[in-house]
């Protein structure tokens, strides 16, 4: 009968504990997204959707979304600090960057199209 009665009491404790575990991992997903959102991570991704940008580039792409993020750490800026960061980013981009950053932004993200020679992965 004790058998019976630690099983029962088992059971309980193994919902308490993964319970616990669920809550904190998802304390830990939602404060890694907030540094990522900080630091610029997210509006990176979003605005260099689909763009094959050099290391360089990389580099002075994302240094320009954490400074804008460091300025609006709730990621709405106003339309001067759009145009502040947008201003920061067309100088460094080729054209067909510039015409995917422009995408990116209002909304029509479509990808680029491969360079020749390259392989798609649809062959």
């Amino acid at each position: 009968m004790a058998a019976a009665e630690d099983d029962a009491g088992a059971k309980p404790r193994l919902g308490i504990v993964f319970g616990e575990r669920t809550r904190m991992l998802a304390q830990e997903i939602e404060a890694a997204f907030a540094r990522l959102t900080k630091s610029g991570g997210v509006l990176y991704a979003v605005l260099t959707r689909g763009m094959d940008l050099a290391p360089e580039q990389q580099g002075q792409v994302k240094a320009a979304c954490a400074e804008y993020m460091e300025r609006n750490p709730n990621g709405e800026g106003s339309p001067g600090e759009h145009l502040r960061l947008a201003g920061t980013l067309m100088p460094m981009l080729t054209d067909e960057q510039r015409q995917i950053l422009r995408s990116n932004v209002t909304g029509g993200y479509r990808p680029a199209k491969p360079k020749k020679g390259s392989k798609t992965g649809a062959e």
